[in-house]
C-alpha cells in the first residue's frame, strides 16, 4: 500500500437515535474541522438524497466504512434498527479487520452492563474516568466534543500507522483481542466459518450438538422477536429478523411471508400490488389455515375494499371486516394490530367508549413501549368526543410525539376548534417540516366526516399542511402569516372535496367566516366531533368512505 492509500481520508459512519438529532448535529460540527483537514469523510443518513433507498444506502455506507462512531444514550442502545442491524454488521466487520468501532458516551445510560458488545470498549471523551458522558462533563458539552475530536485524530492516525506497517495489505489489522468483543455465539460462529474443515473434522458429535443447541436458541429468540413485530405492525425489522431465523428450518413459521405482505398493507390501492397480496394471501391461507395473522390481513383488505364500495355493500364489507378483526384477536390475543383495527371500526361508527377501549387493548398487547401510532389513534379518538376535557387529553399525548408530523396536524385540528389559531399555526408549520425531514412513506388515515380518508403521497400531505396553514393565516395575525392563499393555490392548484371536507369539519362556528368562504366550505358546516347519540338510537358506518 503507498503512502498516499495509506494516509487518505477514512470514512467514517455516523450510527445514532434519531431522538438525539441535537447532539448529533454539535458532533458534526465538531468534526468537521477533522474533515477539513482530510482526517476523515463523514457520513450519516441525513445525508441520503431523495428518492435514495435508504436502507441500500445505510447498507452500503457501513460496509464501507473505516470507523463507525457509535452516538451511545438510551435511545440508541433501544434502537432496533441500530442495536440489531447496523450494530451487528458493524461488529462482524471489526471481527474482519475492516472497521474499528469507537463509543461516544452522550448521555447516562445502561452501556457498560455485562451482556453489551460495548462494555470493554474504550470509549470518548478520552477522560471518561472523570465523568460518565458528554452530558455530564464539568466543562460542558462543547468542552467534552472536543476532547472526543482529540481521541479521534489519535484513532486516524494509529489506523493510518498500521497500514503503512501493513504494507501490501489491503485494510489495517484490529488488535488481537478483537474477537473477543463479540458474543460467545459470534465468536463460534467466526470461528467455524474460518476453521471449517478442521472443525468438520475434529468435532464430536456431542460438541456439534451443543453449538447447533446455543444456535438454534439464539435463532430462536430471533424468530420469537419477528413475531412480536408482527403482532405490533413494524412489518420490515420483523422480515430482517425472519431473514435471519429461516437459516434453522422451522423456525420462520410463514413469518418473512406474513411481514412481506405487510408492507405490502400502503400500497394496496395499487391494482398490481392489490392483485399480488390476494393471490399470496390465498397461498398463505391454505399454508397456515386458521392463523392469526392471516385473518388480520384479510380484515385489512376488507377494510380497503369498504374504502371503495358503493353505499350497497358498503355495510356488508364493513361487517366482515370487524368480524375479521375479532377472529384475529380471539386467536392471537397478543395481536396488537388486531385490537387497534378494531379501535378504527369503532372510532368510524361513532362508538368511542369502545374505540379507546380497543386501543388501550391494543397498547397492553404491544408490550412495553408500544409503538407511538398506538398513543397518536388514542388521542386522535379522544379528539373526537364532544368533550373539552378528553380534547384537552388528547392535547397532551399530541404534543408528547415529538415532530411526528400526523401528530401535529391532528393537534393543530385541535387547536382550531377551540379557536387557538396561533397556536394551530405554529403545529402546521412543524408538521410541514416534520415532512421534510422525515422518509416517512406510509399513509395517513385521517377521519372526515364522510367517513375515513387515506392521504397517499407525500405531495398530497403537503399540500394538505399548506391549505391549513392559509387557513389558519385567514384567521389569525396577517402579519404572522407563513401561506398566503393565493401562493398555495399556485403550487397545489387543487384542493380535493376530502380535503376541504376534512379542513371545514374542524373549523369552529364562530371566528371563521372568512376561512368558510374561501375553501366553500359546504352547509350545513359538518363537525369533525361525534355527537352523542340518542338513548335507543343505532350508529352506523358513515357514508362511502373516499381515497
Amino acid at each position: 500500500m503507498s503512502d498516499a492509500d495509506a494516509d487518505r481520508p477514512l470514512r467514517l459512519f455516523v450510527s445514532y437515535s434519531h431522538r438525539d438529532e441535537a447532539d448529533r448535529e454539535r458532533f458534526g460540527v465538531h468534526l468537521a474541522a477533522l474533515e477539513a483537514e482530510r482526517y476523515y469523510e463523514v457520513w450519516h443518513d441525513r445525508k441520503l438524497g431523495a428518492g435514495q433507498d435508504w436502507a441500500k444506502e445505510i447498507d452500503r455506507h457501513l460496509a464501507e466504512a473505516d470507523v463507525v462512531v457509535l452516538l451511545v444514550s438510551a435511545d440508541l442502545i433501544n434502537s432496533r434498527y441500530v442495536w440489531g442491524i447496523e450494530l451487528e454488521q458493524a461488529l462482524r466487520q471489526e471481527a474482519a479487520g475492516k472497521t474499528r468501532i469507537v463509543s461516544v458516551i452522550l448521555k447516562p445510560c445502561r452501556w457498560q452492563r455485562p451482556f453489551s458488545p460495548l462494555a470493554k470498549r474504550q470509549a470518548l471523551p478520552p477522560k471518561l474516568d472523570r465523568v460518565r458522558s458528554v452530558s455530564e462533563h464539568p466543562g460542558g458539552k462543547e468542552k467534552a466534543f472536543d476532547e472526543v475530536m482529540e481521541g479521534l485524530e489519535r484513532l486516524c492516525e494509529d489506523v493510518r500507522a498500521q497500514r503503512r506497517h501493513a504494507g501490501s495489505a489491503a485494510t489495517a489489522s484490529l488488535p488481537a483481542e478483537a474477537a473477543g468483543r463479540l458474543s460467545a455465539a459470534d465468536r463460534v460462529r467466526l470461528w467455524v466459518g474460518r476453521h471449517r474443515a478442521v472443525w468438520t473434522a475434529a468435532a464430536g458429535a456431542g460438541a456439534l450438538a451443543m453449538a447447533a443447541a446455543v444456535v438454534h436458541g439464539q435463532l430462536g429468540q430471533v424468530a420469537a422477536e419477528g413475531r412480536h413485530l408482527l403482532r405490533i405492525g413494524e412489518y420490515v425489522d420483523a422480515e430482517a429478523r425472519f431473514a435471519r431465523a429461516r437459516w434453522w428450518p422451522g423456525l420462520d413459521d410463514h413469518g418473512a411471508e406474513v411481514a412481506r405482505l405487510g408492507r405490502m398493507l400502503p400500497r394496496l390501492g395499487d391494482e398490481r400490488v392489490r392483485r399480488e397480496f390476494d393471490r399470496a394471501l390465498g397461498t398463505l391461507d391454505r399454508a397456515a389455515p386458521g392463523s392469526a395473522f392471516v385473518k388480520y390481513l384479510q380484515g385489512v383488505a376488507r377494510f380497503d375494499d369498504w374504502r371503495l364500495a358503493g353505499d350497497a355493500q358498503a355495510g356488508v364489507l364493513f361487517a366482515q371486516m370487524q368480524a375479521l378483526y375479532r377472529e384475529a384477536a380471539l386467536a392471537d390475543p397478543a395481536l396488537a394490530e388486531a385490537h387497534a383495527g378494531l379501535a378504527l371500526a369503532a372510532s368510524v361508527e361513532c362508538r368511542l367508549d369502545d374505540a379507546l377501549a380497543a386501543i388501550e387493548e391494543a397498547e397492553r398487547a404491544a408490550g412495553s413501549p408500544p409503538p407511538a401510532r398506538y398513543a397518536v389513534q388514542r388521542a386522535e379518538v379522544l379528539g373526537r368526543f364532544d368533550d373539552p376535557a378528553k380534547r384537552a387529553e388528547a392535547m397532551q399525548v399530541f404534543e408528547t410525539r415529538g415532530h411526528d408530523p400526523r401528530a401535529r396536524l391532528l393537534q393543530a385540528m385541535l387547536a382550531w376548534q377551540s379557536g387557538q389559531w396561533a397556536l394551530g399555526r405554529d403545529k402546521v408549520a412543524d408538521a410541514l417540516a416534520g415532512i421534510d425531514r422525515s422518509a416517512e412513506a406510509g399513509a395517513w388515515l385521517l377521519h372526515a366526516p364522510g367517513g375515513p380518508w387515506l392521504v397517499g403521497d407525500a405531495d398530497a400531505k403537503r399540500c394538505l399542511l399548506r391549505y391549513a396553514g392559509a387557513v389558519a393565516g385567514r384567521v389569525g395575525d396577517a402579519a404572522a402569516e407563513t401561506h398566503t392563499w393565493a401562493a398555495v393555490a399556485r403550487d397545489c392548484p387543487r384542493i380535493t372535496e376530502d380535503a376541504r371536507e376534512y379542513l371545514c369539519a374542524h373549523l369552529p362556528e364562530q371566528g371563521a367566516a372568512q376561512a368558510r368562504d374561501e375553501l366553500r366550505c359546504p352547509q350545513p358546516q359538518p363537525r369533525a366531533v361525534c355527537a352523542t347519540p340518542r338513548a335507543g338510537t343505532e350508529t352506523r358506518p358513515a357514508g362511502t368512505p373516499r381515497t
